[in-house]
Order: C-alpha cells, then structure tokens, then sequence
C-alpha cells in the first residue's frame, strides 16, 4: 500500500499504528544506509535508526508536513552517529 506523504504522516499524528508501520517501512531501508557511511557498523546503524523512529512515534504530534518529517529522520540519524 502506497500512500501520499501527507496522508500517511496525518494517520502517524493522529496515532495510526498501521501508518506508522507504513512510515517506517518507507523510510527505514533509506534512513539506514545513509547513517551506515557515518557508523560503519550495521547493529550500530540500525541501533541507531530504531531509536530515531521511537523519538518520532513519542513525539509525532508535532510534525507538520512531510517534509518536516524527512529532515527530522535525516537530522536526529546523522548528530546520533556523531554522538
């Protein structure tokens, strides 16, 4: 099931457990690789990614967009790794 961004982050908000599994299943795989070149070590990398997505469902009520949302995933991934 593909949805538009926008529908899929408005399921996610309003506390949608299927969105968010479609939320995390869009995003994850990208989100992943990309913190993988900073880490270099997969367990860390998807380490790191899960906890980004639990921060993203405890506070989810704030995003507004879905761009907001890519560069929250993209952001909290990258100063992790750099942590």
């Amino acid at each position: 099931m593909l949805l538009e961004p926008q529908a899929l982050l408005s399921g996610v908000k309003n506390g949608n457990r299927l969105m968010f599994t479609l939320c995390y299943d869009r995003y994850h795989r990208g989100i992943y690789l990309f913190v993988l070149k900073y880490v270099r070590c997969e367990a860390l990398a998807e380490d790191i990614v899960q906890e980004v997505f639990v921060k993203l469902w405890d506070g989810r009520a704030v995003f507004e967009n879905e761009k907001a949302l890519t560069v929250y995933l993209y952001r909290s991934v990258t100063n992790n790794a750099l942590k």
